[in-house]
């Protein structure tokens, strides 16, 4: 590993720490490539997911963290954009989305900054420490804006309903869609309510949408075709007591 690579890994257990020493077993790939001299290295502590025929969860917070870096931001900087841009573009927080933004961690030095940005037209005269400290106290500005404005608007799915009884309908699209995905059609579903996030000034038609019940049924297994080392997880969305769409997540 070349000194001052920085690496976002979308493996599971990718950012998984141990103490290798008790447990007999080789150093967690975050702690050998900082040793070889990696400036910074973001990793799942468990499982990642990711869909099998595009890009999420993992894939996308992997890639703003990276974007963040090459565009000449600090490490913590980097982290920090990436999970608040991860929120932005998701309509919804599902639970799959939510474990990925719990999970993902950044190990190494917050203040690194591995790629030099160019640097900005400034007047001859213009005191440079001073006008470096203020676009720093801008930039932890705004971060700290957006992420407040995200987590008042943004609706998620965090708090499961267990016992929660669904109508006929859910119940077989909910088998349809598992026996599809290859798990079995009495695969058991948990359903997550859909809490927060109704938007202040939106409209009456956008306030009436946000305002309309929604939920999440997510189950995690492994598929029946002999695919025992795989693990797919489905979260379906559901609205007004019908499933409207679904998403199927591979392990990482």
């Amino acid at each position: 590993m070349a000194k001052g690579t920085v690496a976002a890994t979308e493996c599971c257990y990718g950012g998984q720490l141990y103490d290798s020493v008790t447990l007999g077993l080789d150093i967690p790939i975050s702690q050998s490539y900082l040793r070889q001299g990696c400036y910074g290295y973001l990793g799942s502590t468990t499982i990642a997911y990711g869909p099998a025929d595009d890009n999420g969860a993992a894939d996308l917070l992997c890639q703003y963290f990276l974007q963040a870096v090459l565009g000449g931001a600090s490490l913590g900087r980097a982290a920090l954009t990436a999970r608040q841009q991860f929120v932005a573009h998701t309509a919804q927080m599902d639970p799959i989305d939510l474990k990925t933004l719990a999970q993902f961690n950044l190990l190494g030095d917050p203040a690194v900054v591995p790629v030099a940005a160019a640097a900005p037209a400034r007047p001859k005269l213009a005191d440079r420490a001073a006008a470096d400290r203020f676009r720093r106290r801008e930039r932890r500005a705004k971060l700290a804006a957006t992420g407040r404005f995200l987590q008042e608007t943004k609706p998620t799915a965090a708090t499961p309903e267990r016992g929660r009884r669904s109508s006929a309908n859910v119940r077989a699209a909910l088998a349809n869609i598992a026996r599809k995905s290859g798990l079995g059609a009495d695969e058991t579903f948990v359903a997550y309510k859909v809490k927060g996030g109704t938007a202040a000034r939106a409209g009456a038609t956008k306030r009436k949408l946000a305002g309309t019940p929604s939920r999440y049924h997510l189950t995690i297994g492994r598929p029946k075709d002999g695919r025992e080392h795989e693990t797919i997880a489905i979260v379906a969305k559901e609205v007004a007591g019908r499933i409207i769409d679904y998403r199927v997540y591979h392990r990482r």
